[in-house]
């Protein structure tokens, strides 16, 4: 798994990844059938995970979003979240639903107090 892990907003948390890491055949086939679904949708961009987007970000030299769903709901994944968001922005939120692993989630203070965005959670009965 490629994670983004450290201080938010730096190069250190994501350029040392090992790109090498491949997903399965059938995690790519279905990457590739949600990203078409999404580019039909009207998405610009799809990726697979926090150090593709961020990676894509330098590159491109483009602005981060202010908005992520996390359909996952665990520490882990708001935490990949919170390094592809938009820092310093009201406006930056994490919108979490779903059971996750039934616990709190356990995110760095650090990483919050840095990012100053919002999170919101809800799940379903």
């Amino acid at each position: 798994r490629n994670l983004a892990k450290g201080e938010w907003g730096t190069k250190q948390a994501w350029q040392d990844v090992d790109v090498a890491s491949m997903a399965t055949p059938q995690a790519r086939m279905q990457y590739e059938r949600i990203s078409e679904a999404l580019h039909e949708l009207g998405a610009e961009e799809v990726f697979p995970d926090a150090v593709a987007l961020l990676r894509w970000r330098d590159r491109n030299q483009r602005m981060l979003p202010k908005l992520a769903l996390d359909g996952i709901a665990s520490g882990d994944s708001a935490e990949q979240l919170i390094h592809c968001l938009q820092s310093g922005d009201k406006d930056a939120e994490i919108v979490l639903y779903g059971q996750g692993n039934g616990q709190p989630l356990d995110l760095p203070p650090a990483l919050l107090s840095a990012w100053g965005g919002k999170i919101h959670g809800f799940s379903f009965p």
